[in-house]
């Protein structure tokens, strides 16, 4: 391991550095309760609008993997990489939440 916590090729994900990071290959059921009630833009600066039908959307990602931030155990934002093949190429696709 190095100083960045590298190990192998993959990243030590069970450092201090991500003491509040949870990785998942699925959208857990708070997960899915936080992107439901969550709206996108400024309040008094920009359109303000929510995303509908969440969970059936979540359903259809290939290959997710979600990286939660919890304190305390409770979830306070996340983030989701998925691939999906564009001609012939992968691509990710990222999702994010802003608290």
């Amino acid at each position: 391991m190095n100083a960045i916590g590298k190990v192998t090729g993959h990243y030590n994900y069970m450092s201090k550095k991500f003491k509040y990071i949870q990785l998942e290959d699925h959208a857990s059921e708070d997960v899915v309760k936080l992107l439901e009630h969550n709206i996108l833009g400024t309040p008094n600066r920009s359109m303000r609008y929510q995303h509908l039908g969440v969970n059936e959307k979540i359903s259809h990602l290939n290959l997710p993997h979600f990286a939660n931030i919890r304190k305390k155990d409770n979830l306070i934002g996340t983030c989701c990489l998925c691939e999906r093949e564009v001609i012939n190429h992968k691509v990710p696709r990222i999702y994010t939440v802003d608290i």
